[in-house]
């Protein structure tokens, strides 16, 4: 049986989320994407869809700081509140259009964050973020 891969997107801009999953689908031709506007949307996802399910390979989250809403921080907060076996599930990724140091700080500090990059997203970051993650494509 074929692997899918899991990518979520999680950006309040539909350009950005756009350029994203033509990046990730360019990459890995058997990806499955979720892409959410509003963070409290990708929660309760992630919160019914992986209580679920437990894989071995990682489902690459890509984070937005700006939204309205809920911000990626505040995310950060409530994903670190769910259960341990759900969490082990993700690798986070910020994307940002800043490069801001006090906010790469900030969002790295959180454990369940694995790298910060500027956006746009590029076929050569996310080629680099599948091997560092322990993905195959």
């Amino acid at each position: 049986m074929e692997y899918i891969y899991r990518f979520i997107v999680i950006d309040d801009n539909p350009i950005n989320v756009l350029v994203s999953e033509n990046i990730i689908q360019k990459v890995s031709k058997n990806a499955q994407i979720k892409s959410f506007a509003l963070a409290p949307l990708a929660l309760q996802h992630i919160e019914e869809e992986y209580s679920r399910i437990d894989s071995s390979k990682p489902t690459l989250l890509f984070l937005d700081l700006h939204m309205p809403v809920m911000d990626g921080f505040e995310f950060l907060e409530r994903f670190m509140k769910l259960d341990p076996d759900i969490q082990k599930q993700f690798k986070i990724i910020v994307l940002s259009a800043t490069a801001d140091n006090t906010e790469l700080k900030k969002a790295i500090a959180y454990p369940c964050v694995t790298d910060y990059r500027e956006k746009p997203l590029t076929i050569k970051v996310l080629k680099k973020l599948i091997e560092e993650n322990a993905f195959s494509i």
